[in-house]
C-alpha cells in the first residue's frame, strides 16, 4: 500500500504540473486541490464527495461543474480512473498504474479492491488462446459485503 505524505504528494504534485504544461494545459489552483482530495481518500470518491471535502477540510469552495470539468480531464489524462457502481454514481480514485479489481457491494455500495495473481494469469492465457492483445481489463464482482450480508 502507498505510504501517503506530504513529500510524496509535492512530488506527485510538481510531476502533474509539468505533465500539464508539456500539453499546453493550464494548470489551476482547483485542480490542485481536486488532486489534493484523491491523493489523502481513503476510499473511492464521487465529484460530490470531492466537492464536500474541499469545503469541508480545506475550506475551498469549487462548484461542483468545476469539479466535474477536472475530473473529465484528469480521467483523459489517464491521471484518475472512473468506476461507474451500478449506473448510480460514477467514483474517482487515483491511477497508479498498480493494477487492482473491485468488489462493489449492492446494497451499501462498499468498494473493496483486491489483486489476485490467478485472475490476472488467467485472463493472458484467454488472450493467447483467443490471438488477442490484452491491453487492459476491469473486474467488477458485484455481492454483498460482510456487513449487508447480516
Amino acid at each position: 500500500m502507498l505510504e501517503k505524505n506530504e513529500a510524496h504528494f509535492n512530488n506527485l504534485l510538481k510531476r502533474y504540473k509539468q505533465h500539464f504544461q508539456n500539453l499546453n494545459l493550464k494548470n489551476t489552483i482547483q485542480k490542485d486541490y481536486v488532486l489534493k482530495a484523491l491523493y489523502y481518500s481513503e476510499g473511492h470518491l464521487t465529484a460530490e464527495n470531492i466537492n464536500q471535502e474541499l469545503k469541508i477540510q480545506y475550506n475551498v469552495n469549487i462548484s461542483i461543474a468545476t469539479v466535474y470539468k477536472i475530473l473529465k480531464l484528469f480521467e483523459e489524462l489517464k491521471i484518475i480512473k472512473c468506476l461507474n457502481i451500478l449506473e448510480k454514481a460514477n467514483y474517482y480514485e487515483l491511477d497508479y498504474s498498480n493494477h487492482h479489481d473491485h468488489l462493489i457491494c449492492n446494497s451499501c455500495h462498499t468498494i473493496i479492491e483486491f489483486e489476485d495473481e490467478i485472475i490476472e494469469q488467467k485472463q493472458l492465457e484467454i488472450a493467447k488462446k483467443n490471438n488477442f492483445l490484452l491491453k487492459d481489463h476491469v473486474v467488477t464482482i458485484y455481492g454483498l459485503c460482510q456487513s449487508c450480508q447480516k
